[in-house]
């Protein structure tokens, strides 16, 4: 796992063989409004399956033409093959604003350690990787105020390690990295760091390296590819903190 920072430039591809590594990542978090207590309701209920590798969600049957309803609790559930990588794209989010979520919210893959909670106008990309059967989103409203709700799409890649990355940091893993189970035999993965036009430098910082060694690491390997720069295959375990530029 490592860290890369750029800052105009290369777009770098990252190629991996049974690895396991890690990389830091930037969280952003949203405060506003005043706190007030939340109502309680009767919630009505509604719950949808997905079982097609993308589409699109949104957050009643009539989106788009009048607001979502009082006392909803839905949950749509994405199903996907074990260690799939789940793309959601929050495309349009118009709920009830309140600093922490609490009256009207929607909750992006809440059986997982990296659930968003999201609400007002908050739109953007997520990635969840190492997906394990299925992905579940939740949105709830309560009593009153009701907005435009939301539309997503989303797209399920059963092939757990073909990614490009963007922005300025982020953290890369090799597939099951953090579960109790090592990387699985046979991996051939792709990870490509799209640094945008012109060019850029790309820092990448190891927080942890363990990958079957072997002279020359003919067997697994993490090869780490620049335009105009000379390959650098590892193996074996590195140091945490060692970088490559």
């Amino acid at each position: 796992m490592w860290n890369y920072d750029k800052s105009t430039g290369y777009h770098n591809t990252v190629s991996t063989m049974r690895s396991l590594f890690l990389i830091a990542l930037l969280v952003c978090t949203l405060v506003s409004a005043q706190p007030r207590q939340a109502k309680r309701v009767q919630r009505a209920t509604c719950s949808q399956r997905y079982s097609a590798t993308s589409g699109v969600i949104t957050s009643h049957s009539n989106y788009g033409r009048r607001n979502y309803d009082n006392s909803m609790d839905c949950t749509f559930t994405i199903m996907t093959g074990n260690s799939a990588t789940v793309y959601i794209s929050v495309d349009q989010l118009d709920i009830e604003r309140e600093s922490s979520c609490s009256y009207d919210s929607l909750s992006i893959g809440i059986n997982t350690p990296n659930s968003k909670k999201l609400c007002g106008t908050e739109r953007g990309t997520f990635i969840y990787n190492n997906v394990q059967g299925r992905l579940v989103l939740s949105f709830k409203s309560d009593g009153s105020v009701t907005s435009r709700g939301f539309k997503i799409t989303y797209r399920v890649s059963n092939r757990p390690c073909l990614m490009t990355f963007k922005g300025d940091s982020g953290v890369i893993t090799s597939p099951r990295y953090g579960l109790t189970n090592t990387y699985a035999n046979n991996l051939n993965c792709d990870y490509a760091i799209n640094t945008g036009a012109g060019k850029a430098n790309v820092n990448l910082v190891l927080k942890h390296f363990d990958v079957e060694s072997s002279s020359g690491c003919v067997w697994d390997y993490l090869n780490i590819v620049a335009p105009h720069h000379q390959s650098q295959k590892l193996c074996g375990t590195k140091s945490p903190g060692t970088s490559y530029t």
